[in-house]
This record gives C-alpha cells, structure tokens and sequence, in this order.
C-alpha cells in the first residue's frame, strides 16, 4: 500500500513540465566563483590552498545582525589544484565571505558579491597581508541584501531566497528526503505558543506530533518523546523543557543550525531510536560591532548579545532566558503586604554562551555551553501542591580543529548532565465517599535523581575532498535515582515504594562515512558504525547506513535509505510530585546493563521531492522495528505488585507528504503523515500511546508590507490511544488508618482513544526601523475557533450518583477524566534589536 502511494507521487512528480522543476527559479539566481591563489611575492600558484565560501548573512534563523553568522550555514569548501585554481558553482546571487588559508601563509578573509548569473572571478596571493590580484566583474544588477540576524524589516524576496538557500544547504549534505532543515521563517510561520518555540515549530512536520497542546515534547512517527536524542554541539541533551513540558529549554536566539532526523542517522550519531535532533549554536560577529536583540512575551524575557574583536580572531555571544510571573507576583505580594498569597512559586530559565578563537592561521578552538533551571518551591497546599523542587539540565564543550598533513581534523570533549531535588511533597488527592474530595496527608517525601554525560570525540577528513569522514567517540554515562517508585496510582505506605537505582556505562565507538557517485545521476553514501561497552550482555554493535538519491531531472530525485540505531539510555515513566494534575517533575530512566537490554532500532525510508519553482514538494514512506524498548508492564489488572518495567518491541510504519511555498510576498506549507505504531510484549500487542494514525498541519504567513505580517497555522489529528487506569479507592477510620475499599487496576492497553484534536493560531507581527535600531510587537491568538480539545488523561475518577431525594440510594460510577484543553488565548509579545 504505502511502496504504491509512494510509485504514484514520484510518477507525478517526476511528469511535471523542467521548466517547473528547476529549483530557485524566479528566486534565486546561480553563478560562479573561481580564481587562483597564489603566492603574492613570487606569483607562483599554490597547491593545497583550503579555500571556504560561506554567506555574509544567510538570515535562515536570525540571530545576526550585518556581518554575523545565519542558523544554517550554506558553507561550502574547496582546496586549490596543481595550478592554484579553485571554483564554486551553482551560487546564488548574495554576498559572501571567501577565507583562504595554507599552512605557510597567513589566513585571509575577502567580501565577495556576486550578482546574477555571473562567472566572477576572485584572485588572492597570500602573504603578510593579503593582495586581491583580480577584481570582480559582474554586469548584472545588484541583488538585495540578505536578511540579517534581527532583521525583520527585509523584503519577502531577500527572506524567499534565504529559506530556499537553507533547503540548497540541507539537499547538499544530506541525501534522503526526510531530512529536515528549520529556519526561523518556519518557526514565525508556526505560530507558535507565546514565543518562539523550536520545539512547537518542529511538530508542524510532517511525522511529527504532540501528546497534546501542553506539550512541546516530540512525537516522531509514533515514538515516545525519550526516543528522540536531541543533540546540542555534538551533545546530548536530557529532558531539554521549560514549564512542566510547556515548553522548549531550547533558546532559539542561541541556535546557529537545526536538522531534524527522522529516519536514517549519521554515522557520527547514537541514541536516538525514532530520530535525531541536531543543533549547532550560532557564531558571533567578527566585525567588532556589539548587536543584541530583546523580546518579552507573556511566557518569559529574552536578551541575546554578540560580538567580536574585530580582525576575525575572536567572536563571542551569550543568550539568555527568564520567566518572571513569580518576579511580578512577588512585588504585587509586597505591595498588598500579604505572605504566600499572590507569589507564583515557579520560574525556570536558560543560558547559552559560545566563544570562537583563532589559535592561529588554520586552527581554532570553539567553546560553547547550555545551562537550564526549573525551579518550584512554596509551602502553600493550594498553590502547585506544596511542592519544593528544582531540576535542570547543562551541557558544555570543547572543539579544536586543526589540520595535520592533508586532513582537517576536529576534536571535542564535553560533558552533558540532568539532575532533579525534590525537598517536599506533601498532599495527595484522595477520592471517597460522595462527591467531596479530601486532602489525605501523607508522609514529606524527597526524591533525587541525575545523568551524567561525559565524552571524548574526534573527526578527520582530507582536505582535498568531502567524499569520506572517520571518527571516534569515547563515553561515560552514570544514572542515580533515589525516591519513591513511579505508580499509577498512590500508595498507601509511601515508605513501602521507595527506589534506590544507579547504573553506569562506558562505551567505545568507531565511524566512517563515505560518499560516491557510480553515475552521474546516483549518490551514495554509505556508513559504518562499531560500538562497544561495558555492560555483561554487551557485545560488539555493528550499526550500518545506506542512502541513496537518484536524480529523476535537475529539480525532481527520489532517495531511499536503511539503518540501524542503538540506544542506551531510556525512560521508563514520568517520577517524583505532580505540581498539577497529569505532569510530573521527573523521569525514571534506566541505562543497558545486566538487567536493561540495549535498544534497537532498525528503519528504511523511502522518498521523492521536486522543486516546482519556489515551492517544493515531498513524500517518504517508512518502515521502523525496534527491539528491547523499556516500557510499564501493560497486562490488564491489578497494579499493587508490578515490575518496574518490562521489555517489548516496537513496530511502525506510515507515510509522509509536505509541500512547502517558500519565496514570495506570502508563503505557505501543508504535511500530512499517516501512521501506525504499536507495541509487543509477552504475546500481547496493542497500539502504541504515542499511535495518531492521522495528523495533518498547515502554516500561511502573508507579508503585506515591510512592517506588517499576518499569519496563521491549522492542525488536526486523530485521537491517540490511552489505558484506562482507576486510581483506587480507600477508606480510613477515625484515627487516620486507611486500607483499599478497590484496589488500582489497569485496563486493556490502548483500548481507548481521546477525541480528535484542532486548532486554529492566528499571528499579527509588527515591526518599525529606525536607523540601527528595530522595534516590534505580535498578537497571537491560541485556539481561534475556541474548540474543545482534550488534554491530558488523567484516570478514571470514581463519583457517586445518587437518585430517589433524600430516601434514594447513591451508586458509584467510574468516568474518564481529561485535563481540559487551551481555550481561547490572546498571547502578546515586544521585541527590540540592534
């Protein structure tokens, strides 16, 4: 079914008229760039010479201001001939930087021009200071700048061809159709909730979804959220959320690039069995010139700086984030002079910092460092159930590159860690007896738990070409939890339930990629990745990948590829106090060893996208089994005496359709993914939870005129599977001694299914210029059409109907609760940018 629905886009795709498949046309115009570089005393030609072409403001994600770096940077390298010469082609029309360095010489760095369909030449001698042999001769007109960082008074024709840039840069590096590169046009157009959210921007995918609209946690084609690895700077992240999961721990002001996996991986890449997250942080300005930009919304403040020394030798910035309802709160408590009354106990913020450094003419070392902080504490039962509890995450690392002989070479160590401290909880809810619901008192409970993260890793490539890369990657990984045992239910005798668990691992990896072309319509690039550890039931991993792209015409190819991931670190179930009903603070995760088996994932995808001027079109169908998932035991029935959690597989295949219009005064997109994924264990199979087998996205954001933007984005989804889960009942005497009335039970896994989901989000953007400086504000509205969506689940809840008056009988029944979904919500927002 899913190969045939595959075979009839690509024929339709594939008998579209050339000259609507010619991509950037009407948008972008190509060119070259070639010269020679030479030695400028002797004028002799210089073999080996690196030279890099990379935009001067791609503008993709912005976080730039003139001269700095893009979200996606659309480098691309060459290294001189025999003759000294070098060329790039296909360039669109923009300008660029050209650096140029050769062990020897010193390093220089050149602004580049290009206009039209030019062939512009760019001749450098290398010595002291560098000498620019050659001018550049263009005739055609000059193209427009390109938007910057902050910029968002640029024309819908510089921001087109910067999004379809961003695609170019994304078809380059990587071969399959699935891939996903986001720029910050997308996440504008997604609408999404208060601010702007990466996360809520990348489940306007296609295969991606959401648990539900509290959630900005990624379901990727039918697999739980800890099955995706979100990588930051080649590091992995843990629970990367703000807000109970309300939103992403991600500042989108920090991000330099970010390309969604969902199917094949790199070779370089583990741990993710459904799909991989990379993001890279943004560089600083190297012109010396201090930028910054400045938002706040109703969700929290932002404030992001950059700069640099000014001869390109040292780039800096740091990000910055807060909420601040508790800050407001907090003064509107002391000037009603009230104690714990009108305080909001909860704040969470982040910080990203990177700094670049020149070592040399052809080394240089990267520091970069995400630090996140959730933090609830309060003694009052009625506001976030008297929770005390702080819990983040952090990551930091170390790059070098430096060449050695003919290759580039680049070497990292880092660290990446959560942790969560849990001083108090102490109310519970306890449903009995009619419709009045008590609070039963139980014993203050502590819970503490952390991962640590550590890892040694290098990469080296020739020089002369890309076609191949090796590397190596060495790791530590450590989990702790101590505190009461996840449950569905509460227990009676918290002190019977509690958990002490720590597991370590220390793994060894080696990688290769390599890229060829047996004709010259067919790509290949192969890989190989060898993993060990330590662990008594771990043997040597071998984890292959293949894909390929064949080209159907210049703008039209079809792509395919086959895999296989391992995933050593997996969460078993939400853990610790429950701020509000349906969200925990924690998570239990657990790390393969004598008694955890490691995860596997094998996947193949199958594709085709077509460029049809400035629109571009996709599908991928797939396939993905997964062995040795950790999950809760799902047999039907008594809860009270269950394992911790038990082992099964996964299964999951669908298909995925997007188009996108990406250059013009209005631009658009629409995904459609259809999907199965269930669960299989001890001969009993059931659909997944995370199992929408329909969802179905679409974006528009409209620009009317340099200032203003109107925008919108629809979703609709089917219902996801749940188990019905009944809490149990208790009864309890005088003196406080409680016992089961009904014990907790589970029902048939995956029996149910919530309503369907939709939502309408409406965006007004306006911005003003005024010299350096730029001002602006937008108005969302969350929820337009005001529907009913479900929200979380939440358990069955045991009420009491009571008929006949005053001689009648009262008989218990048992309901589904929903944690109600968003109702119509106007969200407002400033931002200022220099």
């Amino acid at each position: 079914m899913y190969l045939l629905l595959l075979l009839v886009c690509c024929t339709a795709l594939a008998t579209l008229p050339t000259s609507a498949q010619t991509p950037l046309q009407g948008a972008a115009r190509a060119g070259t760039i070639s010269g020679r570089v030479v030695d400028a005393a002797t004028v002799l030609p210089l073999v080996g010479a690196a030279v890099v072409l990379e935009p001067r403001d791609l503008g993709a994600f912005p976080v730039r201001a003139p001269g700095g770096s893009a979200f996606i940077h659309s480098t691309r390298s060459a290294v001189t001939d025999s003759a000294g010469r070098y060329r790039f082609g296909e360039v669109p029309e923009g300008e660029y930087r050209l650096h140029v360095q050769r062990i020897g010489y010193r390093a220089t760095t050149l602004g580049v021009e290009l206009r039209g369909a030019s062939d512009s030449r760019v001749s450098v001698g290398l010595t002291v200071e560098p000498v620019a042999l050659e001018p550049i001769q263009v005739s055609t007109p000059a193209a427009p700048r390109a938007p910057s960082t902050y910029q968002r008074t640029v024309s819908s024709e510089a921001e087109g061809n910067a999004r379809i840039a961003a695609e170019r840069v994304r078809q380059r590096q990587y071969l399959s159709s699935d891939v996903r590169a986001v720029t910050h046009s997308d996440v504008v157009e997604s609408v999404t909730l208060g601010e702007t959210d990466l996360f809520r921007a990348l489940q306007r995918l296609p295969g991606v979804s959401a648990r539900d609209e509290y959630a900005a946690e990624l379901w990727i084609r039918g697999a739980p959220w800890d099955h995706t690895r979100v990588y930051f700077d080649g590091l992995p992240l843990f629970s990367p959320l703000h807000g109970l999961g309300l939103f992403s721990a991600i500042n989108p002001d920090a991000v330099g690039a970010a390309f969604l996996h969902p199917g094949v991986q790199p070779a370089w890449a583990s741990g993710g069995a459904a799909g991989m997250l990379d993001l890279r942080t943004r560089a600083g300005s190297e012109e010396g010139e201090l930028h910054g930009l400045g938002e706040v919304s109703l969700a929290s403040s932002r404030l992001a700086l950059d700069g640099g020394s000014g001869d390109g030798r040292h780039s800096w910035m740091v990000a910055g984030r807060r909420s601040y309802l508790d800050w407001l709160t907090g003064i509107a408590e002391s000037i009603l002079g009230r104690d714990n009354t009108y305080q909001f106990p909860y704040s969470f913020s982040d910080l990203t910092a990177r700094s670049n450094y020149r070592l040399g003419a052809n080394s240089t070392i990267e520091i970069s460092g995400l630090l996140q902080r959730n933090a609830v504490g309060n003694d009052n039962p009625n506001i976030l159930n008297a929770v005390a509890a702080r819990w983040g995450a952090g990551a930091t690392r170390a790059t070098l590159q430096i060449p050695l002989g003919g290759f580039h070479t680049r070497h990292s160590a880092g660290f990446s860690g959560f942790g969560s401290s849990v001083s108090h909880w102490g109310e519970d809810w306890d449903w009995r007896f009619g419709h009045e619901a008590v609070h039963r008192d139980i014993a203050a409970q502590q819970l503490s738990s952390g991962i640590r993260y550590g890892a040694l890793e290098g990469e080296v490539q020739p020089l002369a070409s890309a076609t191949w890369s090796a590397g190596y990657q060495l790791v530590s990984q450590h989990v702790r939890f101590s505190g009461p045992r996840p449950t569905p239910f509460t227990p009676l005798e918290p002190g019977a339930y509690g958990l002490h668990r720590e597991d370590g691992l220390t793994s060894g990896a080696l990688w290769a990629n390599r890229r060829w072309k047996p004709v010259d319509a067919l790509t290949l690039e192969t890989g190989l990745r060898l993993e060990t550890a330590s662990a008594a039931n771990e043997s040597l991993h071998w984890a292959p990948r293949l894909t390929a792209r064949y080209q159907l015409t210049p703008g039209t190819s079809i792509s395919g590829g086959m895999g296989r991931s391992y995933q050593h670190l997996q969460s078993v179930a939400p853990a610790g106090p429950s701020p509000e009903r349906g969200f925990r603070t924690d998570q239990l995760w657990v790390l393969a060893g004598d008694s955890v088996p490691t995860l596997r994932t094998d996947i193949a995808t199958l594709g085709a996208e077509s460029w049809i001027g400035g629109w571009i079109a996709s599908v991928t169908t797939y396939l993905r089994h997964s062995t040795g998932v950790a999950m809760p035991d799902p047999v039907p029935g008594p809860t009270l005496d269950r394992a911790l959690f038990v082992t099964g597989e996964s299964r999951a295949r669908g298909v995925d359709l997007s188009v996108r219009r990406l250059a013009g005064p209005w631009t658009a997109s629409a995904a459609y993914s259809f999907s199965s994924s269930e669960r299989s264990v001890g001969g009993l199979r059931f659909p997944a939870p995370e199992d929408q087998r329909h969802v179905f996205d679409a974006t528009a954001l409209m620009r009317l005129d340099p200032r203003w933007r109107l925008g919108a984005a629809y979703t609709a989804a089917s219902g996801a599977p749940y188990t019905r889960i009944f809490r149990g009942s208790t009864r309890c005497t005088a003196e406080g001694v409680c016992s089961w009335s009904e014990e907790p039970w589970t029902g048939a896994p995956g029996e149910q299914r919530t309503r369907s989901y939709q939502s309408l989000d409406l965006l007004v953007d306006w911005t003003r210029k005024y010299r350096k400086w730029e001002s602006g504000a937008f108005l969302q509205v969350r929820n337009a059409l005001y529907h009913s969506n479900p929200g979380r689940y939440l358990g069955l809840r045991e009420e009491y109907v009571c008929r006949g008056g005053a001689t009648g009988s009262c008989t218990p029944q048992k309901q589904d609760e929903f944690l109600p979904g968003l109702p119509i919500l106007p969200l407002i927002g400033f931002r200022v940018a220099f």
